[in-house]
């Protein structure tokens, strides 16, 4: 009894074997191997940021300090000079070299200070006697031997230097510079000194102040100061982000936040914000963040908020050339890790689903197709096979069996010969017999 091949069963059994079941075994070991490296992903993204914001940091004052130091050449070079109204130009110039230097200015011992300023709108408006336009100013506090009576400071107000718009004279008040860190440090050190950050009397700024000593003959006169903006750094940090909701932290050395990218970011209490699930300021606190951070180790650390959401931390000390004992911390939540690398297993698990379902639609199209061709060539053959079988076990033939032979014949080669088409248009080579044979009648 003739039995139908059933090729497209054939061909689907061997496509899932020889492609489906691998596919599966690469879809599961991406995401098994995914989530085992995981942690060490974060740890490098989390490092390549921190390291990303030290350098960036770090250039602001290495260009604070260069300038400071070349300016304090001059400075010696003829120490007259400084207190020249010419000497505003050397002072503006240094300026140029960055947008984080809020103040550069000469302090000598004998109490002579002239400073050249970078002024803000807010300060502009709310300052008195301060033109609206002011985008400089400049300022000089003769020495103690040069003053008469109380001790002012003459003012000078620039929107384009050395456009002056105003000038004005302001009571003194605060701390003699002289009795600052950054000055201290820069005589005893004779070299250039950055203090912790503090804030600036006049500006009520958190800043850097950075000392370059002036040295005549080896004897400290003075120094150059500069002051550096904190509070401008954030857009530095802004730029360098680990993750959309990622949150960097500098901290002093008492461990109060100095540097944030999130204004509502507080120390102990949570402030109400609607919405952004996964904002670090609406989930964790600092003595959280602190007490699960390992400081200074470059490691990615998980938290647990108390909301449930999963956050990475990792903490840096900064060098201090950029100020004495400031720490970097980087929160980050784990959804902005995993969600993309899960995002990506499903488009590759989706993607390889589609294509499956493409190439499992054709091969069964073609294997049906192909099954139906070879049926007709096999039902053909049998039908050639048995007649000649009858006509080769009979002494007589009749011509009725010799013509059914032949038509049988006939049809198998025809069928076997559109097949044969069939696969050369396909690119395929088949070889067959042209017919089968018949033994002689006697």
């Amino acid at each position: 009894m003739a039995r139908k091949i059933s090729i497209r069963h054939i061909a689907l059994f061997g496509f899932l074997a020889t492609f489906l079941i691998p596919a599966l075994v690469v879809i599961n070991l991406r995401v098994f191997l995914t989530e085992k490296v995981f942690v060490q992903l974060i740890n490098t993204q989390l490092n390549e940021a921190l390291e990303s914001n030290e350098q960036s940091i770090a250039g602001i004052f290495r260009t604070a300090g260069a300038v400071s130091a070349v300016v304090a050449e001059a400075a010696a070079a003829n120490i007259a000079d400084v207190r020249l109204e010419s000497f505003n130009a050397v002072l503006w110039t240094a300026m140029q070299s960055s947008n984080y230097i809020n103040s550069i200015y000469v302090a000598l011992g004998d109490g002579y200070y002239r400073s050249f300023n970078r002024i803000v709108v807010e300060k502009a408006i709310s300052a008195q006697g301060m033109p609206m336009k002011t985008k400089w100013s400049s300022g000089v506090i003769k020495s103690f031997k040069d003053s008469v009576g109380s001790r002012v400071r003459l003012d000078k107000y620039y929107d384009e230097f050395p456009n002056v718009l105003a000038r004005n004279k302001v009571p003194i008040s605060g701390s003699d510079i002289r009795a600052t860190e950054h000055y201290i440090g820069a005589s005893d050190k004779r070299d250039t000194y950055v203090s912790p950050p503090s804030r600036i009397f006049e500006t009520k700024k958190l800043a850097v102040r950075m000392g370059a000593p002036i040295t005549i003959d080896r004897d400290f006169v003075g120094i150059i100061g500069s002051d550096i903006n904190l509070d401008a750094m954030t857009n530095l940090l802004l730029e360098n982000q680990a993750s959309e909701n990622s949150l960097a932290l500098i901290l002093d050395s008492k461990k109060q936040v100095i540097v944030s990218t999130d204004n509502f970011f507080q120390s102990a209490a949570q402030p109400k914000i609607i919405g952004q699930r996964l904002r670090v300021s609406k989930n964790l606190t600092l003595p959280e963040i602190l007490k699960s951070r390992r400081e200074g180790a470059n490691q990615a650390i998980e938290i647990n908020s108390q909301t449930g959401i999963k956050y990475w931390v990792s903490s840096k000390i900064l060098p201090r050339s950029v100020g004495q004992d400031l720490e970097m911390i980087i929160i980050v939540p784990d959804e902005d890790f995993y969600s993309e690398i899960r995002d990506n297993n499903q488009k590759l698990f989706w993607l390889t689903v589609f294509f499956l379902v493409i190439a499992c639609v054709i091969i069964y199209l073609f294997s049906r197709w192909l099954g139906e061709k070879i049926n007709k060539v096999t039902f053909a053959s049998i039908r050639a096979r048995e007649r000649a079988e009858i006509l080769n076990g009979r002494k007589t033939i009749s011509i009725k069996e010799v013509a059914e032979y032949e038509e049988a014949l006939s049809s198998f080669e025809t069928e076997l010969g559109q097949l044969g088409t069939d696969a050369r248009d396909g690119d395929v080579s088949v070889v067959f017999s042209s017919r089968a044979r018949v033994k002689p009648d006697k």
